[in-house]
This record gives structure tokens, C-alpha cells and sequence, in this order.
């Protein structure tokens, strides 16, 4: 919150919009693991890590880092990498409850959404 100055509905759109992104992404990495393309895992991998550490989510940035570092370095098989996105898929819906109960404190402390959050959250 320092870094916000204290405005609750800067923070609270912050996470609004991590969340649709790691949702996204989360999609996407789904998709590239089934396909096994490496590449466009590296790829999303590298933006899902710099989001999740923007908000704190750090479970999420961690796990990114080191899936990363191992496509980047060779340093696993494959089969590995596959397994550890199937983890961060888990770790992603599990993080996003989290954050979102976060903006639900978030929203009953400021009396409710922003209009621009309205725009994001009905669909």
C-alpha cells in the first residue's frame, strides 16, 4: 500500500486486472503444454512471472523463475518442464482465490468498485 499512496481502488484494479491476466495466461500455458511447445511456454512463463511479482504473488513468480531458468539453461527434460507448468497451473487458481479474497476486503473497505472495475468484472 506505500506504494499506492494508500488508494484501496488503485490496489484493488491492480489485482483486478492480474487476475484476468494470470487467467489468461493460464489458459494459453495450458494450451502450450498439451501442444509441448517450449518456446511459447518460455514465453508466457517470462510475462506470468513479471506480473506475479508485481502483486506479490510470489509462489507463482517463483515457480515461473524456475521454469524459466530450466528452459533457459537446459538444465531439465522435457517431461519435467510439463510437469512443473501443470504445477503452476494449480499454484495460478490457487493464488487468484487468494488475491481475490484480497479485493473482496478491498471492496467492502472502500465501499465498493470502482466504475472501471465494474467494466472488468462483468465480463
Amino acid at each position: 500500500m506505500k506504494l499506492s499512496g494508500g488508494d484501496t481502488v488503485f490496489v484493488r484494479d491492480l489485482l483486478i486486472t492480474y487476475i484476468e491476466d494470470a487467467q489468461q495466461n493460464a489458459l494459453k500455458l495450458k494450451e502450450l503444454n498439451e501442444k509441448q511447445d517450449l518456446e511459447g511456454i518460455r514465453f508466457v512463463v517470462h510475462k506470468l512471472r513479471s506480473s506475479a511479482g508485481s502483486v506479490g504473488a510470489v509462489a507463482t513468480a517463483t515457480l515461473c523463475a524456475k521454469i524459466e531458468n530450466s528452459l533457459q539453461n537446459d538444465e531439465s527434460n522435457d517431461e519435467s518442464v510439463f510437469l512443473a507448468v501443470e504445477k503452476l497451473l494449480s499454484l495460478i487458481q490457487d493464488e487468484c482465490k487468494v488475491i481475490q479474497n484480497e479485493i473482496d476486503v478491498l471492496q467492502k473497505g472502500s465501499g465498493g468498485l470502482s466504475p472501471e472495475a465494474h467494466s472488468k468484472t462483468d465480463g
